[in-house]
């Protein structure tokens, strides 16, 4: 082997970094870089590809109709086909009451949804490890550790068949209101308790859908927003992506690289040595 070819080989070979159980070398760091780039390359194919679905999120938000009447809203849905923003009313197609399910207490009211959960208090047992030490010498023994659960035996419920939201009927579910659940207590008998819950007749607020075939996909009616245009506004700019996503992807996936850049030149590479 030549002086030069000596030389070459010594100095790709040379320790950069000794940290005393492990060396970082030259041909390591330049190996390292080099599946980084390559690593880089890749990040960037995945990045347009979440670039274009934030695009694509952001673009079908903004071209969202804002519906802020009954009569608008009717008008849509039978000559329409595309997302919109509504505010509506919403209530239930009459009602429903405890006494239309199996309960112990018959709670009063009138609900667009009830249910009644029943939970068992139930004895349970299970073997506990401890370690104890004589004369310096460790041994394990087990005793059984008696324990007690709320479990849960059978839930009953039921709702009212139908809606209307907007001034249009629907089947209940189309559109589900934030904020309606009602907790009405817990009753005990003995080893057993009864959990009610309800939901209100009646919301208002903005939700998001998509309009078509004389109809509406389901969707979530958010009761903190008013018919403003404040809280339309303030509401698609909830729904719109910023760059967050796009930070922390990039955040995400270079510390990453950089961590495996990192173990590969910990690792014993003895294989560069032959390069």
């Amino acid at each position: 082997m030549s002086y030069y070819n000596r030389y070459k080989k010594h100095s790709a070979n040379k320790v950069l970094l000794d940290f005393g159980t492990w060396e970082m070398t030259a041909r390591e760091v330049i190996f390292g870089l080099l599946l980084f780039a390559i690593y880089i390359i890749g990040g960037l194919c995945i990045y347009e590809k979440i670039d274009r679905k934030i695009e694509d999120h952001n673009a079908k938000y903004n071209s969202a109709v804002w519906v802020t009447d009954d009569e608008t809203f009717a008008n849509r849905i039978y000559s329409d086909s595309r997302d919109a923003f509504v505010y509506g009313d919403w209530s239930s197609v009459g009602y429903v009451t405890f006494n239309d399910i199996q309960s112990p207490e018959k709670p009063a009211g009138q609900y667009s949804w009830v249910k009644c959960e029943k939970e068992h208090y139930t004895r349970h047992t299970r073997r506990v490890a401890h370690t104890r030490t004589v004369n310096g010498k460790s041994s394990t023994y087990y005793t059984t550790e008696v324990y007690y659960t709320w479990d849960h035996v059978w839930t009953h419920f039921t709702n009212v068949a139908k809606i209307k939201f907007a001034g249009l009927i629907f089947p209940y579910g189309t559109v589900e209101p934030t904020g309606i659940g009602v907790y009405l207590g817990t009753n005990t008998h003995g080893n057993d308790r009864y959990v009610y819950h309800a939901e209100k007749t009646e919301a208002s607020g903005i939700a998001f859908t998509h309009i078509e075939d004389n109809g509406i996909q389901r969707c979530t009616l958010y009761t903190q927003y008013k018919n403003t245009p404040e809280d339309f506004q303030a509401f698609l700019d909830r729904e719109l992506m910023g760059n967050a996503a796009r930070y922390a992807f990039w955040i995400t996936f270079i510390l990453l690289g950089l961590f495996g850049v990192i173990m590969f030149c910990y690792l014993d590479n003895d294989w560069l040595n032959n390069l």
